[in-house]
């Protein structure tokens, strides 16, 4: 849960562009009794107050809408092939889904013209899924 979920935490602070005051978080096994947790939340302070939530779990339902993939083909710690089959997985089970591959990235995307187009693609893809219908 926690090396996933910290991810939540690394876009927030891009987002805001400032940085945490204080944390508070949670992490249980209230599901799966895998030995490890399957949820966990946090409530963040930012330095101007404003107050943010982060939730992660590993129980998420196959019934959410999408899905979005990003992958740096560098990327040691997870290959890019397993980016390209939870896209293909998606897809072959009719999720509308996107990938989004980096050929010259790691597991950060740090190239400048790189970081548009994620910034880009993926405010899009919050749009198209979050937003409400006009």
């Amino acid at each position: 849960m926690l090396n996933q979920g910290v991810h939540g935490i690394d876009l927030l602070l891009w987002m805001l562009g400032e940085p945490v005051k204080t944390i508070f978080g949670y992490a249980g096994t209230l599901a799966r009794q895998t030995g490890v947790e399957d949820t966990a939340a946090a409530l963040l302070t930012m330095d101007s107050g404003a107050l943010c939530v982060i939730k992660n779990t590993t129980l998420a339902y196959p019934e959410f809408p999408t899905g979005f993939c990003i992958h740096g083909e560098k990327d040691f710690r997870i290959l890019a092939n397993q980016a390209m089959a939870a896209f293909d997985a998606a897809v072959m089970r009719g999720v509308p889904a996107e990938l989004l591959i980096y050929p010259d990235e790691n597991h950060w995307v740090l190239k400048p013209q790189n970081g548009v187009l994620w910034q880009r693609t993926f405010f899009e893809w919050l749009d198209k899924w979050l937003k409400p219908a006009k």
